[in-house]
């Protein structure tokens, strides 16, 4: 990556800065050792200029473009036996934003803002050409009530503008459309007893076109029983809403030969516009606990109640379409399955010294499945995760940080495989990083990223590209600020 930055005044009461970077990645390895044919770069610059326009009137203007590409090896269906070929993919990337922000104090309790933004994105590939359009305005208000209530208020207006361009693996019906979003939300934050216990309760009203009505409430407790301890609860509900592509799209995943028959099969997934929005209840708890002003130490438990998630599911038998001359097995995705998690989270900070701090964190996670039918899944959730962390102050110019982590073993959804779940290996990995700071404004720095193995996986796409592994990788850098 380069990067370069620089900011100034512009008077009293005005500051401004701006940036520009260019990165790029090399191509990652697939499991069987070959290349993945998967580097891209992106160039990115933008600014942000922030002016007090009165002793109660804040304004801030920023915006950033940016433009890439990106290569991909994608496994896409054929109309030539074998009905699965390879295809080399360049996507093409531009787009940019602004959004400006007015911030007004009212009075010692009492504040509002306004804020715009938009939003433009063009993604160019030969699978799906995308134009898209975003204009998001907001206002919020905040103030005291009484002695013991802080209320937040706002509301929001998303509009959203797409067109598509297919192919014959993937199209969207109907090719462009308009979708609204708008939101209301509303938050207390009440303290009681002296400020040693604070109730924040609130909800989120959403209306959006494809579900409807969507309402998310949550409450938080935070009891501080004395200098070295924190209690804290929270309850909250949220919703995940259906995509466009969900909503929308037809993809042909793949194509296969038939034993005795002159027709391949296509699995194709096709759109449903009938699709609830998947929810979850969440409830958690923890307790903080600072014995010393160099150790704090942290304890959290969650339970997670998932319902009306999506899962792929086949939509009736296979059919023969006589204009395509093929077998089609359409699948689709329906509101069938139900899940819960459960576990804990421990995280310790400790400074053994002023040049050293240590980060420990440890989760352990159980999960269970509640599918209808017979379409059963178990994945997503990984049970062990380790995460330690250190800085070291080497000298008054010289700082190591490195980071081990390890990562339980876990499954993804994969339709290249029979089961439609592939196994992801458990793995250890160290990053290090070591910095030279030459003077106040130059810094020389070496990382090196996962060290302690060639590659290792971490992810499997769903479809269209088969798993590659993160590899070993190292790079330098020069930062100057100015």
């Amino acid at each position: 990556m380069v990067a370069a930055r620089y900011g100034a005044g512009m008077g009293k009461d005005k500051f401004w800065r701006i940036y520009a970077k260019h990165r790029a990645r090399d191509e990652f390895d697939r499991v069987s050792g070959e290349n993945a044919s998967d580097d891209w770069q992106i160039n990115q610059a933008g600014f942000r200029m922030d002016a007090q326009m009165s002793s109660a009137d804040d304004f801030t203007l920023q915006g950033d473009i940016y433009d890439g590409h990106i290569h991909q090896d994608l496994y896409l269906y054929s109309q030539a036996s074998p009905y699965m070929d390879e295809f080399p993919v360049k996507t093409k990337v531009f787009g940019g934003n602004i959004m400006g922000r007015w911030t007004k104090i009212l009075s010692g309790t009492s504040e509002m803002s306004v804020q715009m933004y938009y939003d433009v994105m063009h993604r160019s590939e030969d699978m799906l050409n995308e134009d898209r359009h975003n204009f998001d305005v907001e206002f919020q208000h905040r103030f005291g009530l009484g002695l013991g209530n802080d209320i937040i208020w706002g509301l929001r207006l998303r509009h959203l503008y797409d067109d598509y361009s297919g192919s014959k693996v993937a199209y969207m019906d109907p090719i462009n459309k308009r979708n609204l979003l708008y939101s209301a939300f509303i938050q207390d934050e009440i303290s009681l007893l002296e400020d040693k216990i604070k109730l924040t309760i609130g909800s989120k009203f959403e209306h959006n076109d494809y579900t409807g009505l969507e309402i998310q409430p949550s409450t938080r407790l935070l009891w501080t029983p004395g200098e070295h301890h924190r209690v804290w609860a929270a309850i909250s509900r949220a919703t995940r809403i259906p995509s466009r592509i969900e909503a929308d799209a037809i993809v042909y995943l793949s194509g296969t030969d038939i034993t005795g028959s002159p027709f391949p099969l296509y699995t194709r997934f096709v759109n449903n516009k009938d699709q609830s929005a998947e929810t979850l209840w969440s409830w958690e708890a923890g307790y903080r606990f600072i014995p010393q002003q160099n150790l704090s130490i942290d304890l959290a438990l969650f339970f997670n109640d998932y319902q009306n998630l999506r899962i792929y599911s086949p939509q009736g038998s296979a059919y023969f379409d006589d204009e395509s001359q093929m077998l089609i097995q359409d699948v689709g995705l329906s509101n069938m399955s139900n899940a819960q998690s459960w576990g804990a989270e421990i995280s310790v900070d400790l400074a053994t010294s002023r040049k050293v701090k240590w980060t420990l964190a440890y989760s352990l996670t159980f999960h269970d499945y509640d599918n209808d039918e017979d379409f059963e899944i178990d994945f997503g959730f990984t049970k062990h995760q380790i995460s330690l962390r250190g800085r070291f102050d080497l000298t008054k110019n010289l700082t190591l940080d490195a980071w081990f982590r390890y990562v339980g073993k876990t499954k993804a959804n994969d339709v290249f495989s029979d089961t439609l779940i592939y196994e992801i290996d458990d793995y250890v990995t160290l990053d290090l990083r070591l910095g030279w700071k030459i003077r106040p404004d130059l810094e020389f720095f070496l990382t090196g990223q996962n060290l302690l193995q060639d590659s290792h996986l971490e992810f499997v796409q769903e479809a269209f590209s088969y798993p590659v592994e993160v590899p070993r990788s190292a790079y330098a850098g020069l930062t100057y600020k100015f």
